[in-house]
């Protein structure tokens, strides 16, 4: 199953009040977070009656009247200079993230020759093999580095 990271921005009040509720019960506030959200989507799920919980009227009046404070982000020079990702780039991505057993099938069918070049393509791995078991170098049959090669092209017929 594919995973996605999506963020939630919180205040400090709230992280905190997750944070101890989390160890409260032994538990990770990611995995309280998780739960939370489970346990709400199955209610919506079910057609039960889910009570929003309303925002204090303090809060709401601070919502309002209130500008957001400007948060001081240390790499948003950086960040403003990297371009989106072309459509190659994307799908290099994807393919990165792709599991192993989904990506090979597809990578042999792609590398799957037509009938006629894989017939010539066959004929010259033959003939490659073949000069090298009798490429005399020396008093020396085979080139050394050449005999891992020479042993996998001999199941050529």
């Amino acid at each position: 199953m594919a995973t996605t990271t999506m963020g939630v921005k919180l205040d400090d009040a709230t992280r905190e009040r997750i944070k101890l509720a989390a160890q409260r019960i032994d538990r990770t506030p990611h995995w309280l977070i998780k739960q939370a959200i489970f346990n709400y989507l199955g209610q919506l799920e079910t057609g039960d009656t889910v009570p929003e919980i309303p925002l204090s009227a303090q809060a709401a009046a601070e919502s309002d009247d209130t500008q957001p404070e400007e948060t001081h982000q240390p790499f948003l020079d950086f960040a403003e200079q990297i371009l989106p990702q072309s459509v190659t780039r994307s799908a290099v991505t994807a393919a990165w993230r792709r599991p192993e057993t989904d990506a090979v099938p597809m990578m042999l069918e792609q590398a799957r020759l037509p009938a006629a070049l894989a017939e010539k393509t066959h004929q010259l791995a033959y003939q490659l093999a073949d000069k090298l078991r009798h490429q005399k170098r020396g008093n020396r049959t085979r080139w050394h580095g050449a005999e891992p090669a020479a042993g996998v092209l001999t199941l050529l017929p």
